[in-house]
């Protein structure tokens, strides 16, 4: 049976046997069919279903290997209170400490809920150098980095270098090996530009106010080739960026960059405390949007709908994210190698902050 879920075909069948083994309709042992029968079982080409058997294999469910059967493996089980892996977070994010951050919380919960479903611990930690220890004496069997700094780059490579498991997740270190899970920022991007594109708009202006973090880095290098591929120009001064300030800050530090009769005619915020602070920005200086303006976000939190006017925002998947995140790490616990780079779809939400461009 073909699964209802949307998203690329080959995850659909992934995420099917992955369901029917946690639920023991293939148990430990089982043989799958052949991945001829599967393709036909699914409607699809074999190598459709290579890359879902890929996948289940690297997670460590199934055996395959070349010129035999696939099997379901044995389960990996850590319970009764004696496995448990670090989460570490940097508390000098006052977003993150202040709990005040549109994705951090749903992000977290879904690593609680993806451990809890293993039966692992989650031992929290403010900074990498707390979890260092956590994870070098024995106590947690592998690391979750999240929303890490690049200035902790080098103490979270000294872990991996030591053979610890460890994912950093959301955002990709520059040019770390550490394994990272992350939004495809790209992707997102460039659907995000192409929508502003249909509505006339060259004019585009990008606003990233944490640029000391890997995932803000990564969205503005994003915006920066989205722009470029489609043949437009970041006009001068239209680049507002900043590294690492407060939240309580950024109507400060776009003031500045918001000027009345000097105006891009769409801004594209790198998150959505960001896209507040342009929001009432604009207002001061008597700017409608999206009449005069319109703004685009990346994460889609909730408030994000019932925004005046409602917000276009380009969506993370954070419950995939964070489960992705858990399964890499498990799987390097097994001694299973991983893709150091796994990419998550986004989805363009598109609502009323987004409008014709009017001439000026």
């Amino acid at each position: 049976m073909v699964p209802s879920k949307q998203g690329p075909l080959y995850k659909k069948i992934t995420e099917d046997l992955r369901s029917r083994i946690e639920l023991s309709e293939l148990r430990p042992g089982d043989l799958l069919p052949t991945r001829s029968e599967l393709a036909i079982q699914y409607s699809t080409t074999q190598a459709t279903v290579n890359r879902a058997i890929s996948e289940l294999s690297q997670d460590g469910l199934i055996s395959s290997k070349s010129g035999r059967r696939t099997v379901v493996t044995e389960r990996f089980e850590v319970g009764g209170g004696q496995g448990v892996i670090a989460v570490v977070w940097d508390v000098r994010d006052d977003a993150i400490a202040s709990g005040d951050h549109s994705s951090f919380g749903p992000l977290m919960n879904s690593i609680r809920l993806a451990c809890a479903a293993k039966q692992i611990g989650v031992l929290l930690c403010s900074s990498a150098e707390l979890g260092y220890p956590a994870v070098s004496d024995g106590r947690t069997m592998g690391m979750v980095a999240l929303a890490p700094l690049v200035e902790d780059a080098i103490a979270l490579e000294r872990i991996y270098s030591e053979g610890k498991p460890i994912v950093a997740v959301p955002g990709i270190l520059g040019a770390s090996t550490i394994p990272a899970v992350s939004s495809d920022y790209r992707t997102g991007m460039r659907e995000a530009i192409d929508h502003l594109m249909s509505l006339k708009h060259s004019d585009i202006g990008f606003l990233s106010l944490k640029a000391s973090l890997p995932d803000q880095c990564n969205r503005m290098q994003a915006f920066l080739e989205a722009m470029a591929t489609r043949g437009l120009a970041v006009q001068p001064g239209r680049l507002r960026t900043d590294s690492y300030v407060q939240p309580s800050q950024y109507p400060e530090n776009v003031s500045d960059w918001l000027c009345a009769g000097a105006l891009p005619t769409a801004i594209v915020a790198s998150d959505f405390l960001m896209a507040l602070a342009v929001t009432r920005r604009l207002r001061k200086i008597g700017a409608r949007v999206p009449e005069d303006v319109s703004v685009i976000h990346f994460d889609d939190p909730v408030a994000a709908a019932h925004m005046d006017p409602p917000t276009t925002a380009i969506a993370q998947d954070l419950v995939q994210l964070g489960a992705t995140a858990v399964r890499q790490l498990l799987a390097m616990m097994r001694g299973i190698d991983v893709d150091k780079r796994t990419l998550v779809d986004t989805r363009l939400v598109v609502r009323h902050s987004t409008a014709v461009c009017r001439t000026r």
